[in-house]
């Protein structure tokens, strides 16, 4: 890679909005509260008197019927106003399990900082509504996560579409490395990207995972146009390791509770090659623990992540103080972020426990995963009746093309819905609906049994003129 090129000055990527925002003195002092000696007397912020909260305790079981009981001391923080970036030592342990599993390289991991959000969702929309403006192009892939369209599209940024790779490995990087060139050469004008949108593992909807040698070449790509990186990654626990054709692997339950119990060699981040302080990585629990939670985090630059904070500060002020006290209660059951990286073991990672139930959770994904594969080969295996973007290398997604149809909204809509089956067409994940990857679908995998997904292929071979074939 070449020579690091550091971001000095963050300035020219905040939109107006985000430069007119300030500081609120009275959520600062949320900060001085949540550390403050036990004989504090506070006047300042208006907080309600929490001897009036008609909630007392709070306890949850655990899958393995363990039993969680916050302190009461818990109790009254959860119930409280908090600080925006979140719960103090929620955030301290997962700064160290950031710094365990990415280890932001040099200056820009020294300035490295961590803040709580309700879901990513809400980060991201909060990044988009930071840094863009109806002149700030932003690159993203197509398709791409439809939710990130309904938060980038009101904005009017123009969008820079990337195709995804025609070898199931995501983001066309060729491409991005072709803007980059036709912006250095003069051949294309005008504003040049301030964001380069990704998903690099397991995306949404296509299931492809990023090799890390195009995760390298797309770093140096957004280094040449000097650009910030948005890392969306959700399913980066949801990775089953080398990708095996589910016809070929082995289905011997040693081998199953071999892949249940061994924590899976995940792909270096982008943000784990971020020498300049251009990556912004967003984080979800809402796959690994819990949707309802409504957990996430945003780590990278702490002058952009406190350009988040501002937005928080003046929107919801702060996550759910009950989510993030249970999220708590449950790494320090599980050791989350007990020791500082690297470990006494020399291990970089910080997940404790947690790494089991990571290696869990990705194990019974890869089984509906390699169910689901089996039923597309069963029932579309005759030419020309479907196919595959990419075997899934994670998450809950597959991404499949209806060859004969210019649109599959009809066939989702009216064929499969009268024979009980619910797909996404593909025309959702392109912008303004388009007819780009109108002709696919999108199949989630991680809710129905083996048997329903046996079930669920078959109406995808029904289709005739009224269903919009080409």
């Amino acid at each position: 890679m070449p020579t690091s090129v550091p971001v000095e000055s963050y300035a020219s990527f905040l939109n107006t909005r985000a430069a007119r925002r300030k500081p609120s003195p009275i959520r600062a002092l949320q900060a001085v509260l949540a550390t403050a000696p036990a004989g504090l007397i506070s006047l300042g912020g208006g907080m309600p008197n929490p001897a009036l909260f008609p909630f007392s305790g709070i306890s949850v079981t655990l899958r393995d019927g363990t039993v969680l009981s916050l302190s009461e001391e818990s109790v009254r923080a959860a119930l409280q106003y908090s600080p925006t970036p979140g719960i103090p030592e929620l955030v301290s342990r997962l700064e160290r399990v950031q710094r365990g599993e990415h280890s932001p390289p040099g200056a820009a991991g020294d300035r490295m900082a961590v803040m709580v959000g309700t879901g990513s969702q809400d980060l991201l929309a909060k990044a988009f509504d930071t840094f863009l403006d109806e002149e700030t192009p932003v690159v993203i892939e197509a398709p791409t996560y439809s939710g990130t369209l309904a938060a980038l599209e009101p904005i009017g940024c123009p969008l820079i579409t990337i195709p995804s790779s025609t070898d199931g490995t995501g983001i066309d990087v060729g491409a991005v490395e072709e803007l980059a060139a036709a912006f250095e050469s003069g051949e294309r004008a005008g504003p040049r990207p301030r964001l380069i949108y990704v998903i690099p593992t397991a995306g949404n909807p296509t299931g492809a995972t990023m090799p890390l040698e195009n995760r390298r070449r797309l770093y140096a790509a957004a280094r040449r146009l000097g650009s910030l990186i948005i890392e969306d990654d959700p399913y980066r626990f949801l990775d089953f390791g080398e990708v095996v054709d589910p016809a070929d692997a082995d289905a011997d339950a040693a081998a199953a509770a071999a892949r249940s119990s061994t924590p899976v060699a995940r792909t270096p981040s982008l943000l784990s090659m971020d020498e300049d302080g251009r990556v912004l990585r967003f984080d979800s629990f809402s796959k690994l623990l819990s949707a309802g939670l409504r957990i996430g985090t945003v780590t990278g630059p702490k002058e952009l992540v406190d350009a988040l904070g501002l937005h928080a500060q003046a929107s919801c002020l702060h996550t759910s103080g009950v989510s993030q006290a249970l999220v708590l209660e449950l790494f320090r059951h599980w050791g989350v972020g007990d020791k500082t990286p690297p470990a006494e073991d020399g291990s970089a990672r910080c997940m404790g426990d947690m790494e089991a139930h990571i290696a869990e959770v990705a194990s019974f994904y890869r089984s509906q995963r390699d169910a689901c594969i089996e039923a597309i080969n069963k029932h579309l295996r005759d030419p020309g009746l479907a196919e595959l973007y990419a075997v899934p290398s994670g998450g809950m997604f597959a991404w499949i093309k209806v060859p004969g149809l210019a649109d599959t909204t009809a066939l989702v809509k009216e064929r499969a819905a009268a024979a009980g089956v619910l797909f996404v067409p593909g025309s959702a994940f392109v912008p303004g609906g388009g007819s780009a990857h109108s002709a696919f679908v999108r199949a989630s995998f991680s809710v129905a049994s083996h048997e329903q997904l046996d079930e669920s292929i078959p109406p995808l071979r029904e289709r005739d003129s009224r269903l919009g074939s080409d």
